[in-house]
């Protein structure tokens, strides 16, 4: 009965423990969001693309650091996103190689090769253990009006 007991617990603290989440880093980008009373589609693309952490968004909800996405594009860092939060960057044309990062109950480190091109305008973030976490999308979801721009934790010197 106590092996048992013993068991339970190692296993609870291990999945307890284990959804803590991403460290937050600095971005070695500038970034950019130039319109504050809204965002437009049609102002996207020729370089300027916008990110957006696309898992499930609940505004009522605050994110728990399981919904956190590191995000590397050539090896530099670009600001940690939770669900409902976008950034906007100036990229040059090209291949990119995007990396993530998600924790959630496991650790996952993602590679993915993407091509900048002048219509690239959206790219969907989605912090999740499976499936593709960086995709380029067409339009953005219904209820972007909630979004929030991403809350930088400190420049790097």
């Amino acid at each position: 009965m106590r092996k048992w007991a013993l068991i339970t617990l190692g296993v609870l603290s291990l999945v307890l423990t284990s959804c803590m989440g991403v460290k937050p880093v600095a971005s070695d980008f500038e970034i950019f969001y130039e319109r504050p009373q809204g965002i437009l589609v049609s102002e996207l693309g020729k370089g300027r693309v916008l990110f957006f952490n696309g898992g499930y968004y609940a505004p009522s909800y605050t994110p728990i650091k399981s919904t956190m996405l590191n995000l590397k594009l050539n090896g530099k860092n670009v600001p940690t996103t939770r669900i409902g939060e976008f950034f906007i960057l100036r990229l040059d044309y090209g291949e990119y190689e995007f990396e993530t990062e998600v924790r959630d109950v496991v650790w996952k480190r993602t590679k993915y090769k993407i091509q900048i091109t002048p219509n690239t305008k959206l790219v969907r973030l989605r912090p999740s253990g499976i499936g593709k976490n960086v995709k380029i999308v067409d339009d953005l979801p219904d209820y972007f009006y909630m979004y929030r721009y991403v809350k930088i934790p400190s420049q790097k010197k």
